[in-house]
């Protein structure tokens, strides 16, 4: 049986409800006067793991994959069960710290409702896992409802979070909390499948060649994934340039509107020699005879023309 959660807990007393509602949270985290339906929900969340029933853990799996489907997406209902039987349920208020980078590494969290913001150090392309990421450089980014973070850490069996994490919504955050031995036991395996594959794939092409692999997994969660039909658009000419893509499977074709300017055949430049074809030839450019190729003879040189006639039928030499 999991422990329960040493997190940094908001105090007891007049706080909001998951969505937003004002509401009295009792010493149990039962909310008093939000929506039924709402509380009934934070209430079933609320049960201890180890006291929950079979009919509550399918429920808290139903509940999980409908509001943070990002997160179940990648697996298969026996791991969502599973990580509803294990999950302890939190709510923090705005400005609450949820993790510090420096802290030891004890969960993995799934945003129910409201966001959460996050700063890690950007990736750099020799990380050794002595340096830590670029020197200086920060990457802040949201994590809002129906996501996870951060399974690097847990997949990387790491000591610490590496990552500071809190809550920025005035309306404060829902957080599912997920044990790291849950985690390692659960989910971690398919995650580091994935993360495997990835980075195997990326290491062999040119541009990631030079790239630690501690560099490129701690890249790999922040790629975005997607899956497209056959001739469902990735991107349109015009679109806003914030994204580069790699192709993990299949193929793709890119093509260019051009305008009537761009459209135009272009002018060959005046290369100041007179030739038949509208591009100087190779050989009228070159000051002396045709070179040999490498490892061959000079190519034969052209004939003299034959004698020119005279008028009278005598030649002239």
């Amino acid at each position: 049986m999991s422990s329960s959660p040493s997190v940094r807990r908001p105090s007891v007393g007049n706080e909001k409800s998951p969505g937003g509602v004002s509401a009295n949270i009792s010493p149990g985290g039962v909310v008093s006067n939000a929506g039924d339906d709402e509380a009934k929900q934070v209430e079933l969340l609320m049960t201890e793991p180890g006291s929950r029933s079979m009919e509550q853990v399918e429920s808290i799996a139903d509940l999980i994959s409908k509001q943070a489907p990002e997160f179940a997406a990648p697996f298969a209902d026996e791991q969502i069960v599973e990580v509803a039987k294990t999950g302890h349920y939190h709510f923090f208020n705005a400005g609450d710290r949820v993790c510090d980078a420096d802290e030891e590494c004890e969960y993995f969290f799934i945003v129910l409702r409201g966001a959460v913001q996050i700063e890690e150090k950007q990736v750099h392309h020799q990380e050794d896992g002595l340096s830590g990421g670029a020197v200086g450089a920060m990457r802040v980014t949201t994590c809002g409802a129906g996501h996870g973070f951060h399974h690097f850490p847990l997949v990387m069996q790491h000591t610490f979070y590496g990552y500071s994490a809190s809550v920025v919504e005035s309306s404060g955050a829902a957080v599912l909390l997920i044990p790291k031995n849950d985690y390692q036991q659960h989910l971690r395996r398919w995650i580091d499948k994935e993360m495997s594959e990835t980075v195997s794939m990326l290491k062999a092409t040119t541009f990631f060649s030079s790239w630690s692999e501690l560099s490129i997994s701690r890249l790999y969660f922040w790629l975005v994934k997607r899956k497209y039909a056959v001739e469902e658009d990735v991107v349109r000419q015009g679109d806003e340039a914030d994204f580069c893509f790699i192709i993990r499977s299949g193929r793709c074709d890119v093509l260019v509107e051009l305008s009537e300017e761009e459209g135009k055949p272009a002018q060959p430049p005046d290369s100041g020699y007179e030739s038949a074809s509208p591009w100087p030839s190779p050989i009228n450019q070159r000051a002396g005879p045709p070179l040999a190729a490498e490892g061959g003879s000079p190519p034969p040189q052209a004939a003299p023309p034959p004698p020119r006639a005279e008028e009278g039928g005598a030649t002239r030499r």
